[in-house]
């Protein structure tokens, strides 16, 4: 309803659907590769970052709701989880909107991995973990800000020439 130009644009709707897909099927993957330690290796931040830049920041936020519920059922620590990704998907959708340059999403990562090791690490003394684990964890978490920011960087040239969507980022690229 807040945002009826992407409802009705075929290209805008593919790219949403193709950039949830991408993410639940990344989360998927890391679940089975990395089953211990696949709540903090989700890479969830991919589609607030990548839907806030091309479509609409509100929708990012609300596209990161939706899929935080959903990962969240293939996940292994649900509420650190689903605290982690509400959070810090909602920052990075603010921090990606409007992005002028690639240094300023890199930027975005630092902070986002930086989060989630806040919130690894108050999540983890309120359950009492060991330190040791909460160290690992929140290693893990900041890996995944990172990691998140920088797969996103790099889908970046490919989502803007197949749906044929012009960025800031590529206008300062194209000056």
């Amino acid at each position: 309803m807040f945002t009826p130009k992407i409802y009705y644009g075929k290209n805008d709707i593919i790219l949403l659907s193709v950039v949830m897909t991408l993410t639940v099927l990344l989360a998927w993957v890391m679940k089975e590769f990395l089953p211990d330690q696949s709540s903090y290796l989700t890479f969830t931040f991919i589609a607030p970052v990548l839907i806030s830049i091309f479509l609409d920041m509100k929708l990012a936020i609300l596209v990161n709701i939706l899929l935080t519920l959903c990962i969240s059922l293939m996940v292994k620590d649900n509420t650190t989880f689903i605290m982690m990704a509400m959070v810090n998907g909602t920052v990075a959708a603010y921090l990606s909107a409007n992005a002028s340059q690639r240094r300023k999403i890199s930027l975005a990562g630092v902070i986002i991995g930086s989060l989630n090791v806040v919130v690894i690490l108050g999540m983890g003394i309120f359950d009492g973990k060991e330190w040791g684990t909460l160290i690992n964890e929140g290693g893990l978490a900041f890996l995944n800000g990172l990691l998140s920011v920088i797969l996103a960087i790099g889908l970046l040239p490919f989502l803007e020439s197949s749906f044929n969507i012009i960025t800031p980022l590529k206008l300062l690229e194209l000056a």
